[in-house]
C-alpha cells in the first residue's frame, strides 16, 4: 500500500510541475505579445513624427530636397541622418524601440521622399510587415505571414 501512495504522490508532483510550467510558458508568451504591441505603437507614433517633420520642411521650402542635404542623400541610411532638426529637434535620438530602424528608401527630391519601417504585429489598420512613409501618408507595405 505504501508503494501506491508514493506513486500517487510522484504523479501529483509531476502534474503540479507541468501545470506550473504551462502557466509560466503562457505568461511568458503573453508578455512577449504585449511588448511587441507596445513597440508597434511607438513605431506608428514615430512614423507620424517623421511624416510631420517632412511636411513641415515642405511647407517651409516647397521641397523635400533640403532633408537630403544633411546626410540622407542615399538609399538605405537612417532617417536620423536627414536634415530635419529644425522641424523635429530630437531627430538624432529617434530610434526604433526594437531591432529595426527607419530607413530612407527613396532619396528626398523636390516632390517625394520615402521612409520604410517595420511592424511586428500590426497596429490599427496597419498589419505586421514593412510600411512606408511618404507624401501620401503611411502606406501598408509587404505583409509578413
Amino acid at each position: 500500500m505504501k508503494f501506491r501512495d508514493e506513486g500517487f504522490q510522484t504523479t501529483r508532483i509531476i502534474a503540479g510541475v507541468a501545470i506550473i510550467l504551462a502557466v509560466s510558458l503562457w505568461w511568458w508568451w503573453a508578455i512577449g505579445q504585449e511588448q511587441a504591441q507596445t513597440r508597434d505603437i511607438q513605431r506608428t507614433h514615430d512614423a507620424l513624427i517623421i511624416q510631420t517633420a517632412f511636411e513641415q520642411l515642405f511647407q517651409h521650402d516647397r521641397s523635400y530636397l533640403g532633408a537630403a542635404e544633411g546626410g540622407c542623400e542615399e538609399i538605405g541610411v537612417s532617417v536620423r541622418r536627414c536634415r530635419l532638426r529644425d522641424y523635429f529637434r530630437d531627430i538624432n535620438q529617434l530610434a526604433d524601440p526594437g531591432k529595426y530602424d527607419y530607413i530612407m528608401s527613396v532619396v528626398p527630391t523636390k516632390t517625394e521622399y520615402e521612409v520604410t519601417f517595420q511592424l511586428e504585429r500590426g497596429y490599427g489598420d496597419l498589419k505586421a510587415g514593412q510600411h512606408t512613409i511618404s507624401p501620401e501618408g503611411i502606406q501598408q507595405g509587404e505583409l509578413v505571414d
